[in-house]
């Protein structure tokens, strides 16, 4: 299997997206070089669950197996967790979903070690 690793630049742009669930508009950021797509922080509040999200976050988990450092048989319920439970209490990560203009999901990137104090 080849995995291919993407450095993104991205712009704010004025797309407002609804994440489902979640009261209030969100913004999603235009990817540069790719017309029509951007990115959107994943939803990860216990109370918001973004089900098709989950689906495909578990999808893609269990088909991309040998990516990962830990492999296993993801479910639903482990990536809803994951999401409530790790992500969003911790304040050095951020998942963002990869969305077409369509709202169609179409992959997703994270960012870790956020060091909000020395500002990197």
């Amino acid at each position: 299997m080849i995995t291919r690793t993407y450095a993104f630049t991205t712009q704010i742009g004025a797309h407002k997206i609804q994440a489902p669930g979640v009261p209030g508009p969100q913004i999603g950021l235009r990817v540069l070089g790719f017309p029509g797509y951007f990115l959107r922080p994943a939803s990860t509040r216990e109370d918001y669950p973004d089900n098709q999200e989950i689906a495909c976050l578990t999808e893609w988990r269990s088909r991309y197996v040998k990516a990962f450092l830990n492999e296993f048989k993801a479910t639903p319920e482990q990536t809803a967790r994951w999401l409530a439970e790790i992500l969003h209490r911790d304040d050095t990560r951020i998942l963002f979903m990869l969305e077409d203009e369509n709202k169609k999901r179409i992959g997703y990137m994270g960012i870790a070690c956020i060091n909000r104090d020395d500002s990197y």
